[in-house]
């Protein structure tokens, strides 16, 4: 086994990564990040695939010692607690992303370093040493073979098993050489495919790779080794996925560069392929109002990857309509917003917004292209009866909102599950996470019981 340069400073990182290196900026902005997975998570629990999957979970072996799920008594495997969580976070579509590595980062991250810190009884500093260490890494990863990987490979479920890998050695306190391990483990299982989204399936990326990182470093810990370029080489898992890979990337300014500070937020409960023609629609409708039966047509021009993944109208569910750029822009028209409550049965099925929907055309926009996915660049252009226009074009979508209006979004999705007496037990607590000497406190107020 050949030792890979990159590989090792990812090692030597994760484990020499200690809370008072970390700025506090950054800290600020991971426990806003847990904030804001919580409340997805606990939106998750409250949809019907939550309690779907919150029943299968049921059925999984219990342990005296094991870890939370949100919204439930059940204690759980570690893998299996994160599997589950991982799960529940991701299903309302409004967890975070980072956009240059077209993932979304905490909902494989922070349900792995949450299972093994509870699990292993660590204090709020050490989860926060895990979960820095598991952005680090899986951002990194993720714009490395970036934007090629996409065309097939969902990065929140690749990336995610080799941040929530690295994440959980961290939390578990492994030395560098199973760390090294874990991360050649993980890359073997590393999987997701964009095929599945729009469909129930896509939340399960998320929570395997939150449950292949908590069983990669389990694994490696208990002396399972992998080889240690199975990263990088030839046949490691970058260059099988994406033709063109970045390898500086993967280390470059770790340590210096906090990338977690770049991570956006969503606002809108949709396939953020769909947020800058939102965010483009928005602008028009700020300006004045709109008379929507005299509209006859809207136009949006987009990057390929949008035009060629959310550009058709659908609406038999949910998930679909989630992925479903004509729908979105219809409701937004209809309603001024795009929450979770836009894509409830009866929405889904109003003839009004679907009228509208047909009127909604997308098409690829080839300079949109070159800027991409650095850029998310979208023009919206809505034509009337009389043949008069409006037109809008943003290059990127609204992703850093103030820390009133995170706390607004996480009251709004938790509200789905728990009272505002929780809610504000929950914002407490963590917000003041380096004051918490054991996890199993934290993960306690997220069970809701």
């Amino acid at each position: 086994m050949s030792l890979e340069k990159h590989s090792l400073e990812i090692t030597q990182f994760v484990a020499g990564l200690k809370y008072p290196q970390i700025p506090k900026q950054v800290v600020n902005k991971v426990k806003l990040h847990t904030i804001d997975w919580i409340g997805c998570a606990l939106a998750g629990a409250a949809d019907w695939l939550g309690k779907n999957t919150l029943r299968l979970a049921s059925r999984f072996g219990e342990i005296s010692d094991g870890c939370s799920v949100v919204t439930t008594d059940l204690k759980l495997y570690p893998s299996d607690a994160a599997f589950v969580n991982g799960i529940l976070g991701h299903i309302v579509e409004l967890d975070d992303a980072d956009k240059p590595g077209m993932a979304h980062i905490s909902v494989p991250i922070i349900p792995a370093a949450l299972a093994v810190c509870e699990y292993s009884r660590k204090s709020g500093t050490d989860f926060l040493e895990a979960v820095v260490a598991g952005f680090e890494v899986m951002i990194r990863m993720c714009r490395s073979v970036a934007p090629d990987h996409y065309r097939f490979w969902h990065p929140t479920g690749t990336g995610g098993t080799i941040g929530a890998a690295v994440a959980s050695c961290k939390g578990l306190g492994l030395p560098e050489s199973e760390i090294l391990s874990a991360i050649g483990i993980a890359c073997t299982q590393a999987s997701g495919l964009v095929a599945v989204f729009g469909s129930p399936a896509k939340p399960v990326n998320a929570g395997r790779a939150a449950q292949s990182g908590v069983l990669s470093a389990v694994l490696a810990s208990e002396g399972f080794s992998a080889p240690t370029n199975a990263l990088e080489s030839a046949r490691g898992l970058l260059r099988a996925t994406s033709p063109n890979v970045f390898l500086d990337t993967l280390s470059s300014n770790l340590g210096s560069d906090f990338l977690a500070l770049e991570v956006g937020f969503k606002t809108y409960a949709s396939c953020g392929h769909t947020h800058s023609p939102l965010s483009a629609l928005f602008e028009i409708l700020e300006d004045g109002y709109i008379d929507l039966s005299e509209i006859s047509q809207v136009d949006i021009w987009t990057y390929g990857v949008a035009a060629e993944l959310v550009s058709a109208l659908k609406t038999s569910s949910a998930e679909e309509a989630k992925f479903s750029l004509p729908f979105c822009i219809a409701v937004a028209l209809e309603t001024n917003r795009v929450s979770l409550s836009e894509f409830e049965t009866e929405v889904l099925q109003n003839q009004e917004v679907l009228s509208l929907a047909k009127k909604v055309h997308v098409h690829e926009d080839h300079a949109a292209n070159r800027e991409f996915p650095e850029k998310r660049l979208a023009r919206v252009r809505i034509t009337f009866r009389d043949g008069s226009k409006v037109e809008k074009q943003v290059e990127q979508t609204r992703m850093y909102p103030s820390e009133q209006e995170l706390k607004s979004k996480f009251e709004s999705l938790a509200s789905r599950a728990t009272t505002k007496e929780n809610m504000s037990r929950i914002w407490n607590r963590v917000s003041k996470l380096e004051q918490v000497d054991d996890m199993r406190d934290v993960a306690k107020l997220l069970r809701l019981r």
